[in-house]
């Protein structure tokens, strides 16, 4: 591999590297325990090559698991070195699954083989059985005395292991592959992916340099070596290769979500039931994608079957009846037919994977509540090339288009327009309570309310006054929603019989035409009957009367001022209702009536509140840099939110791993540029540092498509 990668690398220094690496790399081979000891007392060590030669320590040991502990385990034995381990991993994999046949007891043996291993069973039996064979090399090398001490000590390190008593829940067959590895036969079954297709690619094209005058290399010849060459990768986007304990599923979910993402041109290369079998698997479950099935075979190969004599079992043709009944098969097709039915029934239980969509639009298009891993969703989607990217494409060039005021109005105008109501449809994420559905059905379990007590008791006052519309006032993140939902629960939990009962209804009030829909579908939920052609949305409030026990309307989200939103309130208060209304402009709601009807303004957390909702979604935080966190931030929920997702965006990141944490996000943050450019408002100040954050991210990204979505999002900070 060393030739290939310093021509493809073209790198002086990493050239340089890798021809040290490739003149100081010494192959050995025999008893690892011999060897252990020969390089302890500096003996000359043979290598693979027949000549021999000394080693000195320092030394770097490059090896599979087992050979590496084993020579260290010889080498700490007989001498006294320091041993530092690196436990990253090579990226040149090889992933060994199971092989077995198909007969009656595979179900069971698969299913039974995968639940040990996913419990982690399986590799507690394998390590006593690499401590029988280091035994084995131990004893040939080692004194009577030293044997039983090494031999004592490693049977007693794996019973001192604590491991978990109850094993994860397995629903999935260990060898249901979505791709089938390149398997060959040397006494046992071995499957070799990379290195195998990398031989291949290698002895390929060394049969066509050794034919240049007679070179004649058609168009199956290149396809399969380009196919072939090592520069094209076989791992799926998102595999860490330092990490060992991948599950099937989820190799089989990354390898699924590859070819249907079309983030790349991917090529399914397997033997033809399988690539038939999964073609049809892909064709029924995304409809929407167009696959490419080959003509011709990259390669072909003759397969036979081998009969063993049995005595007295034969015919007059001394043909065995299993093997004359199996040419019958063979000849009639049958068997071809039951190999597919066989290759189609493996993916029977087998479920789509989740797509990799546009996942926070809709609350984009709603609060413009923007987190790092939002964003990071929003890139991954625009650089898509199936109908939802290229509509999410046009989304985005209509709004920016709308540069000299790229406000949440003019995203929701983009959303609403024809063109884009499926997509606006799919992409939503914030799952509103149906309309007209009570609280306690719609939301089921929702996540920790923090803080805010003071303000669920005054609005208790109002509506044991029955004052009410009450407004619920607040920048955008500061929970106004999630207050009025948290009082309907409490009341739905109360001990008065009448409030236990009471009825919850929520109506979307951005606009008139979102409010009056909402009204319809009460008058539906409620009468359990279309509503009559001439009728008034004001009209069908009076569905509300055939409700018994009291009733909580929530109208959330009033931002704007519209017709006919003063006269729904004044019906909502006529049939009895408590009405609870959510806001950021307070200014700009029932301005035309003389009432003065109560107001709740949300401020910023209190720094109790703000430590508690850091450390319930960051765990295992250092309680001083929870602190700074808040501090830095101004315990500012909207802030906090995105600080958080921020964080737990980059524990889930490769390349930061779990240890970024909350003191690392406000070093960066204190050097974030985008703070010496803001206002003075202190909230403002804020939120510019964290989608500032977010928008270095994307720089760094570089990806198709992050400068166009940056651009509309650099709007987003606030102006001096």
């Amino acid at each position: 591999m060393i030739p290939d990668l310093k021509r493809a690398l073209n790198s002086p220094s990493v050239t340089k590297f890798l021809q040290t690496l490739d003149e100081r790399t010494k192959f050995l081979t025999g008893n690892i325990f011999q060897i252990g000891l020969n390089v302890s007392r500096n003996y000359r060590v043979t290598s693979r090559s027949g000549t021999s030669f000394s080693i000195k320590l320092p030394l770097i040991i490059l090896d599979r698991e087992y050979e590496l502990n084993t020579l260290i385990e010889s080498l700490t034995m007989f001498s006294d070195p320091i041993v530092l381990r690196n436990h990253v991993v090579t990226p040149f994999v090889s992933l060994v699954p199971w092989h077995g046949k198909r007969n009656f007891l595979y179900p069971m043996f698969s299913q039974e083989l995968g639940r040990l291993v996913q419990s982690g069973i399986y590799f507690r039996w394998r390590k006593y059985k690499n401590v029988a064979m280091q035994r084995v090399s131990a004893q040939s090398v080692l004194t009577r005395k030293d044997f039983r001490s090494f031999s004592a000590k490693k049977m007693s390190n794996p019973v001192r292991e604590i491991h978990s008593g109850e094993a994860n829940s397995v629903s999935f067959k260990a060898i249901n592959l979505l791709s089938t590895p390149i398997a060959f036969w040397d006494g046992f079954v071995s499957y070799l992916w990379y290195n195998e297709i990398a031989s291949r690619y290698f002895r390929y094209g060394r049969q066509i340099l050794n034919n240049q005058e007679k070179l004649g290399i058609t168009r199956h010849d290149a396809l399969y070596l380009l196919l072939m060459n090592p520069v094209q990768t076989t791992l799926p986007i998102g595999l860490n290769t330092s990490r060992n304990n991948y599950s099937t599923r989820e190799l089989q979910t990354l390898v699924e979500r590859d070819v249907i993402n079309c983030q790349r041109k991917t090529a399914f290369i397997s033997v033809s039931e399988n690539v038939l079998a999964e073609k049809d698997f892909l064709d029924k479950k995304y409809p929407s994608k167009k696959l490419y099935l080959g003509r011709t075979a990259l390669e072909t190969a003759r397969v036979g079957w081998s009969f063993t004599d049995v005595g007295g079992v034969t015919t007059s043709s001394q043909v065995s009846r299993v093997h004359r009944n199996f040419q019958v098969l063979m000849s009639s097709g049958i068997y071809g037919k039951l190999k597919k039915e066989m290759a189609e029934n493996t993916f029977l239980e087998r479920q789509p994977v989740d797509p990799i969509v546009l996942a926070n639009w809709g609350k984009l298009a709603h609060s413009l509540e923007l987190s790092s891993s939002a964003i990071e969703n929003l890139r991954q989607e625009y650089s898509q090339t199936n109908n939802s990217g290229r509509l999410i494409r046009r989304m985005v060039e209509e709004w920016h288009s709308l540069n000299q005021n790229p406000s949440v109005e003019n995203f929701c105008c983009v959303l609403k327009n024809e063109n884009f109501k499926y997509v606006a449809e799919k992409i939503e994420v914030r799952k509103n309570p149906i309309d007209g559905e009570r609280i306690q059905h719609s939301l089921g379990e929702a996540i920790r309310f923090h803080g805010r007590k003071n303000e669920l008791q005054e609005i208790r006052k109002f509506y044991s006054s029955n004052r009410s519309p009450v407004y619920i006032h607040g920048p955008p993140g500061f929970g106004k929603t999630e207050l009025a939902f948290c009082f309907c629960r409490n009341i739905l939990e109360s001990r008065d019989t009448m409030d236990r009962n009471a009825n919850i209804i929520v109506l979307q009030g951005e606009s008139e035409e979102k409010l009056f829909s909402s009204i319809t579908k009460l008058w539906k939920e409620v009468r359990k009957e279309k509503v009559p052609a001439p009728s008034f949305h004001i009209d069908q409030i009076n569905c509300l009367s055939n409700l018994s026990g009291k009733t909580i309307v929530v109208v959330d989200n009033v931002d704007d001022q519209y017709v006919g939103y003063t006269e729904v309130i004044s019906r909502l208060k006529k049939e009895g209702c408590f009405v609870l209304v959510t806001t950021r402009n307070i200014n700009c709601v029932d301005s035309g009536s003389d009432a003065s009807y109560p107001s709740i303004d949300l401020e910023e957390f209190s720094r109790e509140t703000a430590i508690e909702f850091v450390n319930y979604r960051l765990s295992g935080e250092n309680q001083k840099d929870v602190v700074k966190l808040c501090v830095e931030l101004g315990d500012w929920p909207l802030a906090l939110v995105k600080a958080v997702a921020f964080i737990r965006h980059q524990k889930r990141a490769e390349f930061y791993g779990k240890s970024y944490n909350a003191r690392q996000y406000c070093l960066e943050l204190a050097k974030s540029p985008v703070a010496i450019l803001l206002s003075s408002n202190s909230n403002e100040a804020t939120l510019g540092k964290t989608l500032g954050l977010c928008i270095e991210r994307l720089d760094r990204d570089q990806v198709d498509g992050s400068v166009a979505v940056r651009q509309p999002l650099q709007e987003l900070l606030p102006r001096t």
